[in-house]
């Protein structure tokens, strides 16, 4: 007797990509959870060297989130000597357009002083220089960063650095075969809403990080809205002012 292969319940089908979707949904979110913006941490290092003459030897012992919001403390070592402490307080956090700007400075616990900030960022900070003359890192620091071989970093880069093309294709080939299927033919126009969707997502994430100072959900919310209204209301114009006058027609009048 022949075996029948049992039937698979519909639901099943759906639910594992379902839960990939949620997670790639909550990747931006999750990686907006580190402790510490990378970029600020950069810059609090290159702090300290204008704060000690030339040839001080100096070495971070420890790195972390100040008391202050969106602000990163950095205790260190000169010349042995004993543990020194630097918080730097910047402009705003991830996502904001002033979260690269040094605002305020406590050396020790003491402020730092408007004028001398200012001379610091426009002196120091500014400078292509500055970035080679800060402390290397730690072995603490480094104690904490995976080891990979070169070419496995370069490989990991170069993945990376492509995701956002993998992103954009993977989103379009969807839609260029909906088209097919529907009229026949490829409508390559059909790109003009991903354009005017994309122009959507960048405004909406401007206007929801002045609104809501950056915070990275609403970012998210705001440039996902925004993106599907105005690639919902471009489609719907361009539904009843080019494609229903068109439906009597071949698809060759549709692609023309």
């Amino acid at each position: 007797m022949a075996c029948r292969p049992e039937a698979v319940p519909p639901d099943s089908r759906w639910h594992f990509p379902w839960r990939w979707l949620i997670l790639l949904w909550l990747l931006p979110l999750a990686s907006a959870c580190s402790r510490l913006d990378s970029d600020q941490l950069r810059l609090c290092r290159a702090v300290l060297p204008a704060l000690h003459p030339d040839g001080a030897v100096l070495s971070v012992r420890s790195v972390e989130p100040g008391r202050a919001a969106d602000s990163v403390a950095i205790t260190y070592k000169r010349d042995g000597s004993s543990a020194q402490a630097v918080t730097c307080i910047f402009g705003g956090g991830r996502l904001s357009a002033d979260r690269q700007m040094l605002v305020g400075l406590d050396v020790d616990g003491e402020s730092f002083g408007e004028i001398r900030l200012h001379m610091l960022r426009r002196f120091w900070l500014d400078e292509p220089v500055t970035a080679l003359a800060a402390p290397p890192l730690s072995e603490e620091e480094l104690a904490y960063l995976p080891q990979v071989s070169r070419g496995a970093a370069l490989a990991l880069q170069h993945v990376l650095a492509s995701l956002p093309q993998i992103a954009i294709y993977a989103l379009l080939a969807p839609a260029y075969a909906l088209i097919y299927g529907l009229i026949g033919r490829i409508n390559l126009a059909f790109g003009e809403l991903a354009i005017v969707g994309g122009q959507g997502a960048l405004m909406g994430a401007v206007a929801s990080g002045m609104a809501w100072s950056g915070s990275p959900a609403a970012v998210l919310l705001g440039s996902l809205a925004l993106a599907l209204a105005a690639a919902a209301t471009h489609g719907e114009l361009m539904v009843r002012a080019v494609f229903v006058p068109l439906m009597g027609r071949s698809g060759q009048a549709i692609l023309v």
